[in-house]
């Protein structure tokens, strides 16, 4: 976060890109020499691990001989504190419909959402990284000015999620074929249903990463948490009444309804910022 404020996005993409080249080739190895998924796991932690201390690292010394505002780093913690917390929810509500799953079907369904939910997943990173860039420019700006430019690019923030679902939607079952020989209809159509959630996260993403970076940001705990406490519901509620099918549904609907839910805050905390 502190490097996309420095817009060390050359620095970011960098190390992006080493660590997941040398996380590929320490797996690919491991399983071709040892064939051991556990030292596989291993292998995936140890590069993270080593990864994210180098630039942990890295970033410290870019930190440490600034300037200090106890005043201004009072608020910095504070604020820090609301998002730590509210990425502890998050956390669990990004991982636990496996284990769910797991709990009403067997080893071979979560296998096979596993495999269904790579390419979203995949692409759902990809467009954090791609909508935290103007994010953070645009917190250059004061909030009421972030307020009005998101505003007025909300509808084609919104198509942006239709072009990538339109796009993906055709390309899911030739992924699916050629890299884990899938050819089952049923898969096919679970893999394409699971990008329908992208739909709604562009535009969420943008109001949250707003949240995080602006003035706004007091209500981030609250937004964060209720966002994925409804999640959480939705995967309780529908997993064990249709397993795979239940997880694509509260995944569509916690996306939908989290959107409602932001544009609505969004709209009505315009108001104090005399946006109408």
């Amino acid at each position: 976060s502190f490097l996309y404020g420095e817009k060390e996005f050359r620095l970011i993409f960098l190390r992006n890109t080493v660590v997941a080249l040398v996380r590929f080739g320490a797996c690919a190895t491991v399983l071709y020499f040892a064939r051991d998924y556990m030292l596989t796991i291993l292998a995936y932690l140890a590069v993270v691990t080593l990864g994210n201390t180098i630039f942990f690292l890295v970033t410290y010394r870019k930190v440490k001989d600034r300037e200090r505002d106890p005043v201004k780093d009072k608020e910095y913690i504070k604020h820090g504190v609301g998002l730590t917390g509210a990425s502890a929810v998050s956390v669990i509500a990004k991982n636990i419909e496996r284990l769910i799953l797991d709990a009403v079907s067997n080893v071979t369904m979560v296998g096979i959402y596993s495999i269904v939910a790579v390419f979203p997943n995949f692409i759902k990173n990809g467009l954090k990284n791609l909508i935290n860039v103007p994010a953070v420019k645009l917190a250059a700006y004061s909030e009421q000015e972030n307020r009005r430019i998101i505003k007025k690019a909300l509808i084609l923030i919104f198509l942006f999620g239709l072009a990538i679902i339109a796009i993906f939607w055709f390309i899911t079952p030739f992924l699916l074929s050629f890299f884990y020989k899938v050819s089952d209809p049923q898969i096919m159509l679970y893999g394409k249903l699971m990008l329908l959630p992208l739909l709604f996260m562009p535009v969420n993403l943008t109001i949250k990463y707003m949240v995080s970076y602006q003035g706004s940001g007091k209500r981030v705990f609250k937004l964060y948490t209720s966002i994925d406490i409804l999640k959480l519901a939705l995967l309780a509620i529908f997993i064990p009444l249709y397993e795979i099918q239940g997880i694509i549904i509260a995944l569509i609907l916690a996306e939908f309804l989290s959107s409602v839910i932001l544009l609505v805050w969004f709209f009505r905390s315009n108001k104090k910022y005399n946006l109408k």
